[in-house]
């Protein structure tokens, strides 16, 4: 039997009805946990955040994020508040101490039975993510589901963007560990153009150099060659979301990775490329994209079941790529208008049998 929920949609008086839904469901004796999404543009601060939270008298799990869905629409302000059956441990981790990463993630689940999944949400822009994600693949393995995604704003401006019933953190990651059992699909549909690209000098998130030369002038080079495509340092995004990076792997798929800015000579992405790695080059129609989000739901089967909580998780880079064709992507993946979700900076999830990646432009659903 899946998780029974309780979803709301708040769009009015987002302080005062998130904070008063979440004690309504502290009352509710069929919800065992809470799960909360904030749109970034309702504008909410830490005393907010410190208000809200201080309601909450069971386990909290959430972000904040450009956008979230409801059954069928997406809302860029506003929050979506969900009561779940399931109950959650759930744990905040500081980002800026890798040192403790290990120790943190094993204090809350020690003592306990393994559990079978993780709902994970992380600051986009928080200091070694990539560590964190490898830290929490070495604890569990593929003996557990994961899925979440990165949180925050798109003005990059560190902020309180995720939180437990504890607290809301900036810099951090929350993780929230469940003994339901989570059915995840992956998609994306992007596609190869081109000959692999070596990384060849990397600091952070920021790529210098693809094949030993200016990362940016190699971009714009392969551009030029392939799509016969134009890029300049002003209005960078407008032309690079289109032009994603791919990272194969054994599978055979891609984890997609995002540029995002450029000073004229490296490239700034969403997530991290190791040095030394071959990438390609990236393109994807808005039907290709539409076809990755399809597949999900041919997967899945087009119904959804009443008894279970269904989760997704989509790019918010996807969104400002398809524009208003987006809304036939929350069609396809959710096609009885029943889930409810966010549009994430980067996606967090394995399909039970790969390695724990963090994605980019990229579609997860969840059920659970």
């Amino acid at each position: 039997m899946g998780v029974i929920y309780m979803k709301h949609l708040i769009e009015n008086n987002i302080l005062e009805q998130t904070k008063s839904t979440i004690e309504h469901l502290n009352q509710h004796l069929g919800t065992a946990s809470i799960l909360l999404f904030v749109c970034d543009k309702s504008g909410l601060v830490q005393s907010d955040y410190d208000n809200i939270l201080s309601a909450a008298r069971k386990p909290l799990l959430g972000g904040v994020f450009p956008a979230i869905a409801f059954e069928g629409k997406t809302y860029e302000q506003g929050a979506v508040v969900v009561g779940i059956s399931q109950s959650m441990n759930t744990v905040a981790v500081d980002l800026s101490e890798p040192t403790m990463i290990q120790q943190k993630i094993t204090e809350v689940t020690h003592g306990t039975h393994l559990p079978k999944s993780v709902l994970c949400w992380i600051d986009a822009f928080g200091s070694h993510k990539t560590e964190f994600v490898d830290e929490l693949y070495d604890l569990f393995g593929n003996s557990v589901q994961y899925a979440g995604g990165g949180t925050g704003s798109l003005d990059f401006v560190p902020k309180p963007c995720v939180f437990t019933e504890k607290g809301a953190f900036t810099d951090h990651a929350v993780l929230g560990f469940m003994e339901a059992e989570l059915e995840v699909q992956i998609a994306h549909g992007w596609e190869p153009v081109g000959q692999p690209l070596k990384i060849t000098e990397i600091e952070g998130n920021r790529i210098l150099s693809i094949n030993w030369r200016p990362a940016f002038e190699v971009y714009q080079e392969e551009l030029g060659r392939n799509f016969n495509q134009e890029i300049a340092v002003d209005g960078f995004f407008d032309v690079a979301k289109s032009y994603p990076f791919g990272i194969l792997r054994k599978d055979a798929d891609f984890v997609v990775r995002d540029p995002i800015s450029t000073d004229g000579k490296s490239l700034l992405i969403v997530d991290y490329i190791p040095s030394g790695e071959f990438v390609y080059l990236l393109n994807g129609s808005k039907s290709k994209l539409l076809n990755g989000a399809r597949s999900i739901a041919e997967k899945r089967g087009h119904g959804l079941k009443d008894s279970k909580a269904h989760l997704f998780i989509d790019c918010i880079s996807r969104y400002l790529y398809l524009g208003a064709d987006f809304q036939e992507e929350i069609g396809t993946l959710d096609p009885s208008a029943k889930a409810f979700g966010v549009l994430s900076i980067g996606e967090i999830a394995n399909n039970g049998s790969s390695y724990l990646e963090i994605y980019n432009k990229t579609t997860v659903m969840a059920s659970f």
